[in-house]
């Protein structure tokens, strides 16, 4: 009887807990999955916001280029000269280089001959003349732009550039912009054309998307056909080639690009993955043209816009529900086996886990007084980019810097004027690095860069001037003038060390060395201003 009563109590505590416990983990399995879909799907969203911003800020510089060169050509041709002539296609064709973007830059007579024309070359930019210049008269965007008043400008749908009626290989994705060359009397003198290489945007995308490989991005023109995909290259630009098969987006998810096509922007979830998507129209721009569409300016070839969608296959749904699900059945076991005492455990480790996480959350990361990284927060931050470094079989370096003549500074005028100091050396960094180096006060007077993605050694050689003339000048604080210094070590990933404190011990030694070789730097009160 007494073992019945020790047994019964704790079977029915064992079931309750048992039934208590497959409830709560079907509950963390729905919100597990809940919140990693919601995670994707934000950072998604994010995503396609980013990659329509970067289009549009593309396109609106097109347009400010093309006035630019609208304006140098009509000058010219106002004031005809065969050096002046010479001098101008020598401008485009340095311009062309310079930006590295256009295909073609062209300017084409009102009766349809190409009087100028800049084409792109894998060197650079050459000046096509004689008999390789065509007559574009009847093509669209010359009749459609010829016929425009001043200020007005033609866009082009986005395909691929045509030599002689025929499609040029290697493919060439393009937009055409065009405007009206009116001089200033009002006489139509021709057309200019800049044709936009898209595949400049296109490099860009690679870099934009997810960390994950959930996800693939793809770019569409009205009629649902792909211009840019990475999972459907093979289907690119079929349009063009009317002797293919037409493949839309409309064969592999007909239901889902019903949904696309009906809204400017949207989320929809089916069998086959999520799909995120907005529409990109010159039309739209905001400040750019917008302004030109409101004001009757602005004029395309049909009802132009592009569907920009980031697709979540369903395959990477899958492998999340596969996934939750089995770490929380193995949880489920493993609290089953232990029961009650182990829950209680594990409850605690949760709690001291998150606690442990908040915490880190109310670390200082950032040295307050100058902006930059703290000591901390640096170094955790350089161990996990030279893990991507190691990965990617790329080289960084790490430069540790001390200022020559801080503490007399200090000394002389005080913790304000030593602050103000460290405060101009910590912008001038952040002006000089890149985006993707690491900066961080890491102590005093002392200040670490870890810099990231270097070609070459000689890269260094280049950034080490630009931090030294950046901070080497003259500085002034409450009307006294004095000059800082700076002595500097470098050491290379993975040469002189595969930790961040191989390279600090390393960079620190260097920049002793530098430091006497820079014993002549002295320090001198400063004058009256």
């Amino acid at each position: 009887m007494t073992k019945k009563w020790i047994l019964k109590p704790f079977f029915l505590s064992f079931i309750s807990l048992t039934i208590v416990l497959f409830l709560v983990f079907q509950l963390m399995f729905q919100n597990n999955y809940s919140r990693k879909i919601d995670e994707i799907k934000i950072n998604e969203e994010a995503r396609v916001s980013t990659v329509k911003r970067y289009i549009e800020e593309s396109l609106v510089q097109v347009y400010a280029d093309l006035a630019f060169i609208n304006d140098m050509i009509v000058r010219h041709m106002e004031n005809p000269d065969r050096k002046n002539m010479s001098n101008l296609e020598e401008n485009l064709v340095s311009f062309s280089i310079h930006k590295g973007i256009y295909d073609q830059i062209r300017y084409i007579d009102k009766r349809g001959n190409e009087v100028i024309r800049i084409s792109k070359t894998d060197s650079g930019a050459s000046i096509i003349s004689g008999d390789k210049l065509q007559n574009k008269k009847h093509r669209t965007y010359f009749t459609s732009t010829i016929a425009l008043e001043k200020g007005m400008v033609f866009i082009s749908p986005l395909d691929l550039n045509m030599e002689n009626d025929v499609v040029e290989t290697p493919h060439k994705p393009v937009i055409r912009f065009a405007v009206p060359s009116i001089d200033s009397n009002g006489a139509t003198l021709g057309i200019v054309v800049v044709n936009f290489l898209a595949q400049s945007i296109f490099n860009r995308l690679p870099d934009m998307r997810s960390k994950t490989e959930c996800c693939g991005n793809m770019l569409l023109n009205r009629d649902g056909y792909w211009l840019y995909s990475e999972r459907f290259s093979d289907y690119t630009y079929s349009f063009m080639f009317p002797e293919q098969e037409q493949i839309r987006i409309y064969d592999f998810f007909p239901d889902e690009a019903e949904e696309i096509y009906t809204a400017d922007q949207g989320v929809v979830s089916t069998g086959k993955g999520i799909f995120l998507w907005n529409s990109i129209s010159p039309e739209n721009v905001p400040g750019g043209f917008s302004d030109l569409k409101d004001s009757g300016m602005l004029k395309t070839a049909e009802d132009l816009y592009w569907k920009n969608i980031s697709h979540i296959n369903q395959g990477f749904l899958d492998e999340i529900r596969s996934e939750t699900i089995g770490d929380v059945f193995s949880n489920f076991l493993f609290i089953l086996i232990m029961n009650l005492v182990i829950s209680l455990l594990i409850a605690y480790l949760f709690y001291r886990n998150r606690s442990q996480k908040v915490h880190m959350q109310h670390l200082a990361t950032i040295d307050t007084l100058t902006g930059l990284m703290n000591r901390q927060f640096f170094l955790e931050m350089a161990a996990k980019s030279l893990g991507l470094v190691s990965r990617n079989s790329e080289m960084a370096a790490l430069l540790f810097m001390d200022l020559d003549g801080f503490k007399p500074i200090n000394d002389t005028y005080g913790h304000d004027a030593g602050d103000y100091v460290l405060k101009e050396v910590a912008s001038q960094l952040t002006t000089t690095l890149r985006q993707s180096d690491l900066s961080a006060r890491f102590g005093g007077d002392e200040f670490t860069m870890l810099l990231l993605n270097l070609k070459t050694k000689e890269d260094i050689n280049l950034i080490v001037s630009k931090v030294r003339s950046g901070l080497e000048g003259s500085l002034y604080f409450r009307n006294k003038k004095f000059s800082i210094g700076c002595s500097i070590g470098c050491a290379f990933y993975p040469e002189d060390g595969e930790t961040i404190q191989k390279l600090i011990e390393r960079a620190d030694m260097k920049m002793y060395e530098d430091k006497r070789k820079r014993k002549s730097f002295s320090w001198e009160p400063g004058e009256e201003r």
